[in-house]
């Protein structure tokens, strides 16, 4: 495999519908939030502790990268995909596409030494109501390792979009082991909060299952 997969992020928001659909979830609609909603405000990522012997790379985007060790680095490259569905205001967030490893460049692979892809990563999005065409949001600010998953993504329709959990599979490199194991299984578990001029209008734990994609 040369690569884990290829984005191609353009200027634009909009993008062919490319993805499956996630199961049933519940709609959450704007301004209305549940009472138990927290609106603590979020710890900037800039404050959060970062793992012993894990370098920060902060420009153009904080992205967390094992030191080299001679193994294989934690790679979560791939598609997940939300459980239950995440319903906002007559939008779905459908598929988190990560991209964190870049094996193939200048003209060969380089498995023992990939280079860390620092373009934001991408939420692709769609109207509930079937009509239009699937949205892009990036997420410029990232902090991506074994155990931290950190994504603040920006969307024109639904605000400021956060993506704050862990990874429950430690090893990555999941297009691999997954195609001698079970799955789909759920590799990740997060907390996707929503805010809009302000406002915590959605906050809730998911389940994340894995695709690699082509």
């Amino acid at each position: 495999m040369v690569t884990r997969f290829h984005l191609l992020l353009l200027g634009g928001l909009a993008a062919e519908s490319a993805f499956p659909s996630s199961p049933q979830g519940n709609m959450v609609d704007l301004p209305t939030v549940s009472g138990s909603m927290s609106t603590q405000p979020r710890v900037d990522s800039s404050s959060r502790a970062v793992s012993p012997g894990v370098t920060r790379i902060s420009h153009p985007a904080e992205v967390e990268v094992p030191p080299d060790t001679g193994e294989r680095r934690f790679d979560p490259g791939g598609y997940y995909f939300p459980e239950p569905r995440v319903l906002i205001a007559g939008y779905e967030i459908t598929t988190l596409a990560l991209h964190t490893l870049n094996y193939y460049y200048d003209g060969q692979l380089h498995y023992d030494d990939p280079q860390v892809v620092t373009d934001p990563q991408l939420l692709i999005l769609r109207p509930t109501s079937g009509a239009g065409q699937e949205l892009r949001a990036l997420c410029p600010e990232q902090l991506i390792s074994s155990d931290t998953l950190h994504l603040k993504c920006h969307s024109d329709y639904l605000g400021s979009i956060s993506i704050d959990g862990t990874f429950l599979d430690k090893r990555g490199d999941f297009g691999n082991l997954f195609s001698n194991e079970p799955h789909p299984q759920f590799v990740l578990s997060a907390v996707i909060t929503v805010e809009r001029r302000g406002r915590v209008v959605y906050r809730q734990r998911h389940s994340f299952r894995y695709f690699e994609g082509d």
